[in-house]
Order: C-alpha cells, then sequence, then structure tokens
C-alpha cells in the first residue's frame, strides 16, 4: 500500500511558500488559479505527475487508482475536475469520465434495468481517465462496490487510471468492503492537510484577483485568522466581500465583515443548549466525560453544528465543551462528517439543528 501524506512528496523551491500550480490554469468555468500551501506541498508533485499523464501515460504508471482524502470543502472536487479537463483535451469523446457515487449506482441501477449492465461495465472500464466523487457514498451499496472493484481491475489491465475522492480514509468508513479498501490499498491514496495560515492568505488574495479586486496582506491576514479555514468558505466570503467593496479590500473591510459574521453566528452556548434539548440530554452531560452513546453522538453533532456555523476553531470549541483537547474535537467532526452520507437519521437530525439554530 502506498500510503501518505501529502507532505512526504517533496517539492521543487522553498518548502515554505505557498505555490500556485500553474499546470491547472485556465480550466474552462473554473479559477484560473489553484494555490497549495507547505503543509500540502506534495500536492504540487502528484498534480505535475498526473498532468504530465495526460501526454504522457508512463507518467502515471503504477499510481492507479489514486484516492484523494480530505474533508469536504477542501478542494478534491475541483482538483480532480481540473485534472480531468487537462485529461479531455487532448482524448477522444468519453475517453475521460468524471462521475460522482450517486452517478454511478444511479447508472448502474438504469443499466440494471435495462439489462444492459455490462456495456455499462465496459463503458467505465475502458476510460483512459475515471474520477469518482464521494467514494465514501458507495458505503450503501454492496453491488455498486463490487462492480467498481471490477472496474479497477479492468482499467489497470487496460493501463488507464482512475482517482477517487473520499472525506476520510476509507478502512474506517462502515460499509466499506475489504476487497474495495484493498484495491485502493494497491494504488496511492493521500491526505490533504488542512490548509496553513500562509496558504488561506495566498488563496484569499488569490481568489480577489479572480473577481477584479485587489487584497491587502493585512485584510487577507485578518480574514485567515478569524475565519474557518476550508476553502470553499474562503473563496464564499471573498464573493461576499468582492460584492460589497468597489475597489481594494483592506483592512478595514475586512474587519467590518468578520466582525459583521461573528454577531450572526450563534453563540457556542446556543448551540450546546439546543443540541442537548434536542436529544433529551442534560446540558451538563455534554459538557463532561460521560461516554454513553447517548451523549456521545449528541456531543459529536454539536461538534460538527459548531464548525459548520461559527468560526471557532477546534481548540474554542474543546473549550466550551468541559476542555477537551483539539484532536479529540477533529476527530468527532471528521466522523459526524464521514457518517451523514450513510445515516440518514444522523443526516434529519443535523439538518433539523441547523434550521432550528439559523431562525435563533
Amino acid at each position: 500500500m502506498q500510503t501518505a501524506s501529502l507532505q512526504s512528496l517533496s517539492l521543487h523551491g522553498p518548502a515554505s511558500a505557498p505555490q500556485v500550480l500553474s499546470s491547472l490554469a485556465g480550466d474552462a468555468g473554473g479559477r484560473s488559479e489553484f494555490v497549495v500551501g507547505a503543509e500540502n506541498r506534495g500536492l504540487a508533485r502528484l498534480v505535475d505527475r498526473l498532468v504530465q499523464g495526460a501526454a504522457d501515460p508512463s507518467a502515471v504508471a503504477g499510481l492507479h487508482p489514486v484516492l484523494l482524502v480530505g474533508p469536504t470543502g477542501s478542494g478534491k472536487t475541483e482538483l480532480t475536475r481540473r485534472i480531468a479537463h487537462q485529461y479531455r483535451a487532448s482524448r477522444e469523446p468519453g475517453a475521460v469520465l468524471t462521475l460522482t457515487a450517486s452517478d454511478l449506482r444511479r447508472g448502474l441501477a438504469e443499466a440494471s434495468r435495462a439489462q444492459d449492465a455490462a456495456a455499462f461495465r465496459e463503458q467505465l472500464g475502458s476510460a483512459e481517465l475515471l474520477v469518482i466523487d464521494d467514494v465514501q457514498r458507495l458505503a450503501i451499496s454492496e453491488s455498486a462496490q463490487h462492480e467498481l472493484c471490477g472496474v479497477i481491475d479492468a482499467m489497470a489491465g487496460r493501463g488507464g487510471l482512475l482517482i477517487g475522492a473520499a472525506s476520510g480514509q476509507l478502512a474506517y468508513c462502515q460499509g466499506i468492503a475489504a476487497r474495495l479498501r484493498s484495491r485502493f490499498c494497491a494504488g496511492l491514496t493521500l491526505e490533504i492537510a488542512p490548509l496553513g495560515v500562509d496558504a488561506r492568505v495566498a488563496l484569499l488574495q488569490s481568489a480577489a484577483r479572480q473577481q477584479g479586486r485587489s487584497m491587502t496582506a493585512a485584510a487577507a491576514r485578518l480574514l485567515a485568522d478569524r475565519l474557518p479555514p476550508e476553502p470553499r468558505r474562503l473563496l464564499g466570503v471573498v464573493q461576499e466581500l468582492a460584492g460589497q467593496t468597489a475597489g481594494v479590500i483592506d483592512r478595514n473591510a475586512a474587519e467590518a465583515y468578520a466582525a459583521a459574521r461573528l454577531h450572526s453566528e450563534p453563540a457556542l452556548a446556543d448551540i450546546i443548549r439546543t443540541v442537548a434539548r434536542y436529544y433529551k440530554v442534560p446540558v451538563k452531560l455534554l459538557t463532561s466525560g460521560v461516554r454513553r452513546q447517548a451523549v456521545v453522538t449528541a456531543r459529536s453533532v454539536a461538534i460538527y453544528l459548531a464548525r459548520q456555523l461559527t468560526s471557532l476553531s477546534y481548540q474554542r470549541i474543546g473549550a466550551g465543551l468541559g476542555g477537551r483537547d483539539h484532536s479529540t474535537v477533529m476527530h468527532n467532526f471528521k466522523r459526524v462528517e464521514q457518517s451523514l452520507a450513510q445515516d440518514p437519521r444522523l443526516a434529519a437530525a443535523v439538518a433539523d439543528l441547523s434550521r432550528l439554530l439559523s431562525t435563533t
């Protein structure tokens, strides 16, 4: 198994400077710059190799299948979409396919009803590049996992490349069969680390340029320090600021935006009380060390909502929940995030609570 952190692959040039991946520039319909930081310095090396594979398949020999692992909003989908764009530029129609796990399940079901499953399987297996997003969502379909194993094997025999994206390691994803995990273990699995402050500053300034604005370093630093680190959310912030600011986005504009955002967020104490009431669990148990399943579930949901609905760091959330450490809070957040696709009851509870908190 080739499992690596993106940090373990070296980059040419300064390891401390955020990198703009020019090899992914100019994707139709996408931003013209893609930024990675030193914490993900191996990502640029991998992208260069994948892009080289568009012209020279030998450049990606031995990588199949590739799995990119990172939380929602970390840029996995955007990255794989741009790589697919590079391949399509020099391929026949149909040689590059991009699907979500839901697309795969639905396509297999429709093909089976039409008694055409073999043709659908052949279409996937003969692709030169197949991208599948949200691989963890295949956990609810054993038949789709079985078919994907066959597709991975067929592509390996033909020299094709599959790139998957998942919100967590498949080894810890309940419902993913051992045979599918083993297929991905035979390729290259890379974890995308959260963007560091310097990378977030670079991303904010890059996104401002794409909106026809400029953002001062002081403004970008303030926003990077105070707002949630997920790239998708930072890009949304820039879009909002660009709509509010005619010229340069300076520190004053950033300060006003951050203050207004913080004012509109639910307080952590309100989130804890609302979740406790919803699950009929005393607040004092959520902030205690009690490990009963009902309490653990409610506590984990409170952590997830606090990260999704506020700008609080893992450390601040942990402090508000009885002094829990950063790694424990992060683990609980990721566990809920990965479970949402597989647990309809949990997904409904999170949706209900989000609505309740948005109206308080």
